[in-house]
């Protein structure tokens, strides 16, 4: 018996029993009569939801019951007995509903094959739980999209789950009629995925109204920090808890859903550990081409692949033409599972391209296209990890105890000897006077007497995404200006000050096209984040209100120094104030910071 299909029938039989009592007040057949209806809701429910070694038992008492309202008794004492007769019925029927110790209904609902892994230890531990759990695994299907978001090609990949994994197809469930205790899935994202989208049918607002208890397993996992975009999906207002890898991972996520997330760890480092404790053996057609060579998986992830796909074909070409005849090594080249779709989705201007570069690695024996479901066994096949370091690959491979080569997609040739100066930088960096130096990877450097830039400090958590783009020195003060960042930093004699500027939703990167100064005024210049902002820079304290760019007079438009058709939503209007040391924003959208 399932929780849900107990605290039905516990429901119904406290319902009888208050009816049972009323008609015993009322002493009249009529009032008996009522009671069938009762008695037929108790057998739907024990006929639809139990087994049948469960149902016997209430089976039994319930034609009992039945035949007694079947032949109603004449006068108030017969109807005295048969209320007395009727409780005792109910009351036997509580007892034994209360004596069961009910089982959870567990459902999984991943969509790909490839994706399994992120919820496969949390199955196995379930299903093992014989006495107090019944699992289901359910696969739903999944569409390419457009890139105007309409479906373009529809997948179905129920016959690629391992053998072992009893999954069903989703048309053969109704999961709001069963409505299981809990619901785990993988994917975040609902209709907010341009590549893939299940039916509409599985986003998370509709699973919330079908179970007790929505749960997200991430379908990731990292080697430390964790991408902005996933602090706080839409989604996650759905979920009664989130799955985190650890505790140090929690606070990547945003605030908002701190009180959901528990830090249990991975299915996907389960799986990994194990699968690397004992290696499987390797594929038929693999076998000869591994034997006696040290194998190099090749992975090509979404994120570089995205974000310079010029060069990061190239980088392809290049890696595939360093393998080609090595008698010593072996490449096994493992796709993200949705790259062609993205190919096809976002960057369709390349499809051509990739397609000639796929058919020569295959047609000319370069290496090995790893298409297999399962990433696990590949790993543990393999004694290298070739690629970027932002995917949860190289996770895995840290987890196993392996070696990790992390490419830069910007080296597509054999590298020179100063070669890497080049490649510090994916945007052209600014320094006013040469001595301050700001890189993507958040690293602030400064140029000392012997002419070379020395490392000073590490100004955010995550080690990419270009937050802050250059820095000021000001009256013996050091202002580090964001570029992708929502925040300014000062660093004022050794100690790192962190100014928050207001939330934008805007997704970066562009939050911000860079910083102007003078020796007066810091000028932070938007370019899809929603405002402006303009600071003193003075040694005193200063203030920053916010106000409609409109609204502000015409001469301190002209102070701000931007020009008319700049920042057509709101600007900053900055004034010298002695204010509080701490920041924060009033009712008035005030904010007081100490600089």
């Amino acid at each position: 018996m399932y929780r849900r299909t107990k605290k039905k029938l516990l429901g119904l039989l406290e319902t009888f029993g208050r009816k049972v009592q009323r008609a015993q007040e009322a002493g009249t057949p009529s009032a008996f009569e009522r009671l069938v209806p009762q008695t037929a809701m108790l057998r739907h429910v024990a006929e639809a939801e139990l087994a049948a070694d469960e149902r016997q038992p209430y089976e039994a008492t319930l034609t009992k019951i039945e035949q007694a309202l079947g032949s109603l008794p004449m006068g108030t004492s017969a109807c005295q007995e048969l209320g007395m007769r009727l409780s005792q019925s109910v009351e036997e029927l509580r007892q034994r509903t209360e004596g069961i110790e009910a089982k959870r209904l567990i459902v999984f609902l991943p969509y790909k094959s490839s994706m399994w892994d992120s919820l496969e230890s949390i199955w196995e531990a379930a299903s093992r739980d014989r006495a107090y759990c019944r699992t289901m695994v359910i696969c739903l299907p999944y569409a390419d999209r457009n890139p105007d978001g309409t479906p373009s090609c529809w997948h179905y990949e129920i016959e690629q789950f391992p053998k072992h994994v009893p999954v069903l197809h989703h048309e053969s469930v109704d999961l709001a009629a069963l409505h299981p205790d809990v619901i785990f899935v993988h994917n975040p994202y609902d209709n907010y995925n341009s590549v893939t989208s299940v039916d509409m049918k599985y986003y998370s607002d509709k699973l919330k109204k079908m179970t007790d208890c929505l749960i997200y397993v991430p379908y990731y996992v990292t080697s430390g920090g964790m991408g902005e975009f996933q602090r706080n999906l839409a989604s996650y207002a759905n979920f009664d808890y989130i799955i985190a890898q650890g505790k140090a991972g929690m606070p990547y996520f945003d605030e908002k859903v701190q009180d959901r997330l528990v830090p249990l760890g991975s299915p996907k480092l389960d799986k990994v550990v194990q699968m690397c404790k004992h290696p499987p053996v390797p594929p038929k057609e693999w076998r000869d081409r591994l034997a006696g060579r040290t194998v190099y998986f090749y992975n090509t992830s979404l994120s570089g692949f995205i974000g310079d796909t010029k060069r990061f074909l190239k980088k392809m070409r290049y890696v595939f033409e360093a393998f080609r005849g090595r008698e010593d090594a072996c490449l096994i080249w493992r796709p993200h599972p949705l790259l062609e779709a993205t190919l096809h989705t976002m960057r369709e201007a390349y499809v051509e391209e990739f397609e000639s570069l796929r058919n020569m690695f295959l047609e000319d024996g370069i290496g090995i296209l790893d298409t297999t479901p399962e990433i696990e066994p590949t790993i543990a096949l393999s004694d290298v990890y070739l690629g970027d370091s932002g995917t949860s690959v190289t996770a895995l491979f840290g987890a196993a105890g392996k070696a990790l080569f992390i490419f830069n997609n910007r080296l597509y040739a054999f590298p020179r000897e100063d070669g890497w100066r080049s490649t510090l930088f994916s945007y052209t960096p600014y320094w006013e006077d040469g001595r301050w130096l700001v890189t993507p990877t958040n690293g602030l450097w400064c140029k000392g007497q012997d002419d070379v830039f020395h490392f000073v400090a590490q100004l955010s958590d995550y080690e990419s995404g270009s937050y802050f783009t250059c820095a000021y020195e000001r009256h013996g003060k050091l202002f580090l200006c964001p570029l992708n960042g929502q925040e300014v930093l000062v660093l004022d004699h050794g100690d790192m000050r962190h100014i928050a500027l207001p939330k934008s939703d805007m997704p970066y990167p562009g939050r911000f096209a860079g910083a102007l100064a003078d020796d007066r005024y810091l000028f932070l210049l938007p370019l899809r984040y929603p405002f402006s902002f303009a600071s003193t820079c003075g040694r005193s304290r200063w203030s920053m209100s916010m106000a409609s760019r409109s609204a502000l007079p015409r001469r301190r438009r002209r102070m701000i120094g931007l020009p008319e058709a700049a920042c057509s939503r709101t600007a900053c209007s900055i004034s010298r104030r002695q204010q509080r040391k701490t920041s924060s924003f009033s009712r008035r959208r005030r904010c007081s910071i100490s600089s």
